[in-house]
């Protein structure tokens, strides 16, 4: 009789195997998940904090971003501080109204080769001699 005697050597060379693909999923994919939620929180705090800056009336924008231009033109290491932005965050807005004529700021400096650039448009309510839309443009890297 032969001895029936079983080697679980298979099994486990394959439970390892699939432990260590599993690992480098995580390894792998880890980095992008956490850049989307960071990607988000960004937004959300530059989109809410724009929106405070250029004074609103309830849901309704009051057109008040000359004064932010010249800021972000003027002092926009400052300005980055009052909209709580990380240091290591620069950011870039436009807003363009609903005749497709806008505010466009220009970036203080260029944007580095190889750098992630995120960017959101968001519908937003404003008042000028009546109740318009428009878009604020936001683009952080």
């Amino acid at each position: 009789m032969k001895n029936k005697k079983g080697s679980h050597v298979g099994m486990m060379l394959s439970f390892v195997i699939f432990i260590t693909f599993i690992i480098f999923i995580i390894v792998t994919f880890d980095p992008i998940i956490r850049s989307k939620q960071n990607e988000k929180y960004l937004f959300g705090q530059l989109e809410r904090a724009l929106i405070e800056k250029f004074e609103t009336d309830g849901d309704v924008l009051v057109v008040n971003i000359d004064l932010v231009v010249l800021e972000y033109e003027s002092d926009y290491d400052d300005l980055k501080d009052d909209l709580k932005l990380p240091e290591n965050v620069d950011f870039w807005f436009k807003f363009t109204d609903d005749d497709n004529s806008g505010v466009n700021v220009e970036p203080n400096q260029a944007i580095p080769d190889g750098t992630n650039v995120y960017v959101k448009d968001v519908f937003v309510l404003y008042k000028d001699a009546g109740m318009k839309g428009g878009f604020l443009t936001m683009k952080i890297w």
